[in-house]
């Protein structure tokens, strides 16, 4: 009898020892929910007229004048989507720096996947009021950018359109260099275009042609009076860009 109870205290023992080693096992923590978000890009392209591909150091005949471009920039910002039900979606602090020279895609950012369709993008053709006075040296890129900034006229803030080149205003052979620089807070433009673009898989692409020729159809080349700031020749230039910029079909 004594046997079999030290038989059961050692099974017993034994059975608690085992008891005793297991670890404590954490509750299992559930993955953490992902929010989808649709991807929203612009690919541009760079065009003279319909067809050809603009080109720095490319001759171009402008109102009798050859014109060579070799710079060619500007800003677009305070995007905005709407949907065919009017819903509208605003792509915070997103600034693009548009170079003529380059053909590409820049991307407009992340919004929410129950936006499914682009019915409208609203921008604007450069800064706002208060973009346009921020710290060069202290802003983040594309504002950094110290070239199309007024650093001799600070106040002015930045060059929301920047081009450059070289004219052949005789016909001799010879080319004269010129600057045209849009700035000043009088020169931004709203623009509106129609789109009418499904998101899918979460992403879109919008294809995006700007029409340089269609900037300078009436810019006397000869006569560049006026092509810094607030003036005729520059306003002229800044309403024609929502008509030379188009989203593809």
């Amino acid at each position: 009898m004594k046997k079999i109870t030290s038989i059961t205290t050692l099974l017993l023992l034994s059975i608690l020892t085992i008891t005793s080693c297991k670890k404590t096992v954490d509750p299992v923590e559930p993955d953490p929910v992902v929010e989808v978000k649709n991807n929203i890009s612009l690919h541009f392209m760079n065009k003279w007229g319909m067809d050809d591909d603009f080109a720095y150091n490319t001759v171009y005949d402008i109102n009798g004048v050859n014109v060579q471009f070799t710079d060619l920039r500007f800003y677009l910002s305070n995007f905005e989507l709407h949907d065919d039900a009017d819903n509208e979606v605003a792509i915070e602090g997103k600034v693009l720096l548009i170079d003529a020279g380059s053909t590409g895609h820049q991307e407009l950012g992340e919004i929410s996947k129950d936006f499914n369709h682009i019915h409208e993008m609203h921008f604007l053709f450069g800064l706002d009021t208060i973009n346009n006075h921020i710290d060069p040296i202290t802003a983040s890129a594309p504002l950094n950018d110290a070239s199309m900034h007024w650093g001799w006229a600070p106040e002015e803030g930045y060059k929301f359109m920047l081009i450059e080149g070289k004219s052949d205003v005789d016909g001799d052979g010879n080319y004269e260099n010129f600057a045209i620089h849009l700035a000043t807070d009088h020169l931004s433009r709203a623009i509106s275009k129609d789109v009418h673009k499904d998101i899918e898989n979460n992403s879109i692409m919008m294809m995006t042609m700007v029409n340089y020729k269609m900037l300078f159809t009436d810019v006397d080349f000869s006569d560049l009076s006026g092509t810094h700031g607030n003036h005729p020749l520059t306003n002229g230039i800044a309403d024609k860009v929502g008509m030379a910029i188009n989203i593809m079909e």
